[in-house]
């Protein structure tokens, strides 16, 4: 059974779902917005949930002053050099929509040659801030700690 289980965590990146964790290291597989470079079986992504996004900067409207959850929420969102999974990125703005701001955006997709989008009210588009019911999305990446304990 466990057997059974890694092959179809491995064969996910064939169906566009996921090469995180899989056994694609050595292969050069390599993903745009698109599909992929797989030699013999090239195939269009099913959803973007194997996607990152970069250089993501948001804009709270009302404005967020001193310490709390929505400040450690905006400050995860514009993390330097990293790339955040689509779906952390909807769970956090999902988060920050439901405490009652509304959210300008500006991020750019990790593939290749994509250029930088701009959305005025991240709130009022279901694919930016509302998580999907059927992923787990940890709230924040195991190695951020809320800005008030990183004294």
């Amino acid at each position: 059974m466990l057997g059974g289980l890694l092959s179809i965590n491995n064969l996910l990146p064939y169906a566009g779902a996921r090469d995180d964790s899989c056994q694609t290291m050595f292969s050069s597989l390599d993903w745009w917005e698109g599909g992929n470079n797989h030699l013999y079986m090239p195939q269009r992504m099913l959803t973007d949930a194997w996607a990152s996004w970069t250089d993501v900067r948001v804009e709270l409207d009302p404005p967020v002053e001193g310490h709390g959850r929505v400040r450690d929420l905006r400050d995860w969102l514009q993390q330097e050099r990293r790339a955040l999974n689509t779906d952390a990125v909807r769970a956090v703005v999902g988060q920050i929509c439901e405490r009652g701001h509304r959210v300008r955006m500006t991020y750019r997709p990790a593939v290749h040659g994509s250029s930088p989008r701009t959305v005025e009210d991240a709130c009022a588009v279901p694919e930016l801030s509302r998580r999907r019911w059927w992923i787990p999305v940890r709230r924040y990446e195991t190695d951020f700690t809320p800005m008030e304990y990183r004294r």
